[in-house]
């Protein structure tokens, strides 16, 4: 063993750096996300990092400077303001009928209220949520970053059911303020599995960024082959030493087992974090 932690199926930022994981670097990234564009949305497999690098994201925003020693953003960023933020995850629940995404909805909004002392004006969640928007704006006279992790689970949990498009309504109508909130929104990040269901979801919000097959951001998620090299080498020899092979060995075979991801044509190959780690 060499006494370094392995951040398996950590998913929570601010955990991982304060446990003393290794942490691949993404932050370079964030940053040229931020100060480029708004609105995002990024479709990756699952256990692929999307929670983790949407909760960097939140500490950034919420101006965590501490959590960032070391890494590129410490010497890029020279500001750290502090944004309100609010984080949607869809993740926490399954979705086989309508009363539970209503129910979770409900929950979301609910929880937000209470965050940032928001008054309940309404039962419908979509205008509760466009209040949340321009209220929480306002209050802290401050644009809002609002991070959204697997948007379309509640879709995909009911596929090919008579609830699927009940589903599909009940997250149109709940995305809707999107849109109109824009002047109240500095930053946001959407992340899913699927690419195909969010064209009609979002309905309005045509100017959203999909960053999917980008190859600037083919490595946003994930561990490229460049990464592994450089992060992980202690742990390279190791297992090459378990396995009775030579380091070069080892790293072909990895590549063989899990190098399996290119999200844009001529790009290094992306291992899924999860597997690797394993």
């Amino acid at each position: 063993m060499n006494g370094r932690f392995l951040p398996i199926g950590i998913q929570d930022f601010e955990d991982l750096r304060t446990r003393g994981c290794i942490y691949v670097d993404k932050t370079e990234l964030i940053y040229k996300l931020a100060t480029e564009g708004k609105p995002y949305f990024l479709s990756r497999p699952r256990r692929f990092g999307k929670s983790l690098l949407l909760s960097t994201m939140e500490a950034y925003f919420l101006g965590k400077k501490e959590l960032f020693k070391g890494l590129a953003i410490e010497k890029l960023e020279k500001e750290w303001i502090q944004y309100p933020v609010l984080k949607i995850s869809f993740g926490v629940n399954s979705y086989e009928n309508n009363e539970r995404l209503k129910s979770r909805l409900d929950s979301i909004v609910s929880e937000n209220e209470f965050r940032y002392n928001i008054e309940k004006k309404s039962d419908n969640p979509a205008e509760r949520f466009a209040n949340i928007i321009r209220a929480v704006s306002e209050k802290y006279n401050q644009k809002v970053v609002i991070l959204i992790d697997e948007y379309d689970k509640p879709i995909l949990d009911a596929l090919y059911t008579d609830f699927e498009e009940q589903n599909r309504q009940e997250l149109r109508s709940f995305y809707s303020p999107l849109k109109d909130s824009d002047k109240y929104i500095r930053f946001l990040f959407i992340t899913g599995i699927t690419k195909v269901s969010h064209i009609n979801i979002f309905s309005g919000l045509n100017q959203l960024n999909d960053i999917s097959l980008d190859r600037k951001y083919s490595s946003l998620c994930g561990i490229s082959e460049s990464e592994l090299e450089q992060y992980f080498e202690p742990e390279i020899k190791t297992l090459a030493e378990k396995q009775e092979m030579t380091a070069i060995e080892t790293k072909e075979k990895l590549a063989q087992m899990y190098d399996g991801y290119h999200f844009a044509h001529d790009v290094e190959g992306v291992y899924n974090p999860f597997c690797l780690l394993k």
